[in-house]
């Protein structure tokens, strides 16, 4: 998957790789301290049982904060590449909209359009 061009990174868009490694990365800190919270307060127990109900091994202790990293990665990850790609076409949806609506002269965007002149390019 290509996120980018050249040095400059001009890319418009999203990155759906880097969006969702940060997703998973803040996913896997937030389930692993929520545990750790639990295991160390007693705070919390309540909704660690019941996320514990869809991701083995989690649960209120060390271990169980582990795993809910490595789930809260692997669910954060899908879920930001997800977002990245959906939000990356609608991108370029509008843009090819843009272009048909510039290039047919109906974009109606008043006589100081500037997405008529990029869009020509």
């Amino acid at each position: 998957m290509h996120c980018g061009s050249g040095k400059c990174m001009t890319r418009t868009g999203l990155c759906p790789i880097s969006f969702g490694l940060a997703w998973g990365i803040t996913m896997a800190l937030i389930m692993a301290v929520v545990a750790w919270i639990g295991w160390l307060s007693g705070s919390g127990l309540m909704l660690i049982e019941q996320v514990s109900n869809f991701y083995s091994g989690y649960d209120a202790s060390f271990v169980g904060g582990l795993w809910g990293a490595l789930w809260g990665f692997i669910e954060g990850f899908v879920m930001g590449f997800l977002i990245a790609m959906i939000y990356d076409c609608i991108i370029k949806c509008c843009k090819c909209c843009k272009k048909c609506a510039c290039s047919s002269g109906k974009c109606n965007c008043g006589p100081e359009c500037k997405c008529c002149s990029s869009a020509s390019k």
